[in-house]
């Protein structure tokens, strides 16, 4: 793993002691999204990006390690949740004529 990663994996898991005690492993996932969606898009594996939270010092409130299964679903939980959070953007007039004649056939209609 390069340095670069090796710190996002550190800082990953020093955001996990809070001023008050640990932080909740969901909250701290979610503010280090950017660090999974890099690894996944640069070919890591579940069981890679375990193993190396894991090495960084991740853990569970237990003091266990995180599974690759609990990672993949919290974090796709995430993802999905922050989409859903996202504005959308409101359909141009070119791109509502776009759709209109995709669902006519792809012509437009003289009489209509």
């Amino acid at each position: 793993m390069n340095s670069e990663l090796q710190k996002r994996m550190k800082a990953l898991a020093g955001d996990l002691e809070g001023p008050l005690g640990p932080r909740p492993l969901d909250q701290v996932l979610r503010r280090h999204l950017d660090l999974f969606e890099d690894l996944r898009r640069g070919g890591a594996r579940w069981p890679q990006i375990a193993h190396a939270t894991a090495a960084a010092g991740v853990r569970r409130a237990d003091g266990g390690t995180v599974s690759a299964d609990h990672l993949r679903g919290t974090i796709s939980r995430l993802l999905k949740a922050q989409a859903r959070s996202l504005p959308v953007a409101p359909l141009s007039a070119l791109d509502i004529l776009r759709i209109s004649l995709d669902l006519g056939g792809g012509q437009a209609s003289a009489g209509h």
